[in-house]
């Protein structure tokens, strides 16, 4: 196990195995070289802001109804 820390994409996807994403006190780790990490953290803030949009529609209906 080695902790890297580069601004090089091209370093990382030869080197990495798996990435680690620190944000706000929470650590995901992602199979996969910095492509593979980039296209699966965009594909999960995808996810959450279509359940977040989900989640405002559904407060709406509820105020709407009260």
């Amino acid at each position: 196990t080695m902790i890297i820390i580069s601004h090089d994409r091209h370093f990382l996807n030869s080197v990495c195995t798996h990435m680690a994403d620190m944000d706000y006190g929470t650590l995901k780790v992602y199979p996969g070289n910095y492509d593979d990490y980039m296209q699966a953290s965009m594909q999960a803030r995808e996810r959450q802001v279509a359940a977040n949009a989900r989640a405002k529609d559904r407060i709406t209906e509820l105020q709407d109804f009260v």
